[in-house]
């Protein structure tokens, strides 16, 4: 099952979106960004999460490709925007 959400940032995107890059690699994981967007691969205990991600202004659209099947798309949204500064209350 692939899910996709929106994250909008009260500044520019991309300052974020590199916040989220040092957190994901510092974990061992992947991300790799190519001008406006790119992709990541995050590794957990029970099993890897696969997406990508389009920057737009202060939005940037996240689409998971591939996760384990016990993790909800709720749970992987926030823990990237804890990654990303952005956590919700």
């Amino acid at each position: 099952m692939s899910c996709n959400f929106k994250i909008v940032f009260p500044g520019l995107a991309m300052e974020h979106i590199e916040t989220a890059r040092a957190a994901v690699v510092k974990h061992g994981g992947f991300f790799e960004l190519n001008g406006k967007g790119g992709a990541f691969e995050i590794h957990t205990a029970i099993g890897k999460i696969d997406g990508s991600f389009i920057v737009k202004g202060n939005e940037v659209t996240f689409n998971i490709d591939k996760k384990p099947f016990i993790l909800s798309c709720h749970r992987i949204e926030k823990e990237l925007r804890k990654y990303v500064g952005m956590e919700e209350g």
